[in-house]
């Protein structure tokens, strides 16, 4: 239990990941925010279309550009309860 608080407390103070939405660090991005990281790409499936065969190949994403997300909202409470 001890360890889990440990690591808990770790993982609070530790800053965040510089993660694009295709799960590639944006160090594997280039300025135009094309991803240059290989992925398994599917070639082969079988009847129940689930993929049997896999080479590898380029990371299609382009980096997301657009606004960034809120980071927290604040709305007032509501006191008319009548």
């Amino acid at each position: 239990m001890a360890k889990q608080e440990r690591l808990a407390l770790e993982a609070v103070h530790k800053a965040p990941e510089p993660v694009c939405g295709c799960t590639h660090h944006l160090a594997k991005h280039d300025n135009q925010g094309r991803c240059h990281e290989r992925v398994e790409v599917p070639t082969a499936w079988d009847e129940n279309k689930k993929p049997v065969r896999y080479e590898a190949g380029q990371c299609n994403c382009q980096q997301y550009v657009g606004p960034q997300p809120l980071s927290q909202v604040f709305a007032e409470e509501l006191t008319d309860r009548a």
